[in-house]
């Protein structure tokens, strides 16, 4: 995508495609509920964070994405 969101330019949309403060109500949602991102995927935005190892060295972890109180 060459906007800031695949949804478009208009972040008013997002909450049709993930989960966050705005519209999650301080819980993680069930999977599913919202529309698909443009390659079909659904809830690949949002509701949860992602623990991802972010260094070799260990001890060090990187949160990827979002979650619903964020």
């Amino acid at each position: 995508s060459v906007t800031p969101w695949f949804t478009g330019t208009d972040e008013t949309h997002l909450p049709q495609f993930a989960w966050f403060a705005v519209n999650a109500g301080s819980q993680v949602r069930p999977i599913g509920l919202l529309r698909p991102n443009p390659l079909g995927l659904f809830d690949a935005a949002g509701n949860v964070y992602e623990w991802c190892h972010g260094s070799s060295e260990g001890g060090k972890f990187v949160l990827r994405g979002g979650a619903y109180n964020s």
